[in-house]
């Protein structure tokens, strides 16, 4: 009889030791999921909001030759990029952007003037994740057949404007600079 009990005894605990690891592998899973929401709620993909260039350019404000056709803003890692694209001539732009008065930023010095550059240039600043859907409008002066680009540093942004040779469409990249 004894020996009865104890072969019911280690066949149950058998039992109890695999219901045991069966309730921690499922309160393992439920934990994970758990951590995967919360994770997922935090970090949602941002979405872009609405941007106006007058809000950069306070000179544009009263001018009714800039025309825009869309604008939006990113929280880039705590610091902002925009995109507009928008109807003005490259001359009143230029001349706008130049207007801006700089901050003092640490050690950023900022650009009288607006310089032209190389293609070349202006994608080795500019991360490749920032092509998306959701900017695909700024990115359409890749299929310009000619353009133009130029950059300035008003601290603390820097600006790249792309300018359509056959049309007096700007193509507008805002971006905070880091501290």
């Amino acid at each position: 009889m004894l020996l009865f009990v104890v072969i019911v005894l280690t066949a149950a605990c058998g039992t109890v030791d695999e219901k045991v690891k069966q309730i921690g592998d499922k309160a393992k899973t439920k934990g994970k999921q758990l951590i995967d929401t919360a994770i997922n709620k935090v970090l949602q993909e941002e979405q872009p909001v609405n941007f106006s260039i007058r809000y950069i350019e306070t000179d544009f404000q009263n001018d009714k030759n800039i025309i825009e056709i869309k604008g939006i803003q990113f929280d880039n890692n705590f610091l902002f990029v925009e995109y507009c694209v928008y109807i003005g001539k490259k001359s009143r732009v230029l001349s706008g952007i130049n207007k801006i008065i700089s901050k003092k930023v640490n050690d950023y010095a900022s650009d009288n003037s607006c310089i032209s550059v190389t293609k070349v240039s202006f994608y080795e600043n500019i991360a490749p994740k920032e092509k998306d859907t959701k900017t695909a409008f700024f990115w359409n002066f890749e299929k310009l057949a000619r353009y133009e680009i130029y950059t300035c540093i008003k601290a603390p942004l820097r600006h790249y404007i792309i300018f359509d040779k056959n049309s007096d469409t700007a193509y507008h990249r805002i971006e905070e600079l880091r501290d």
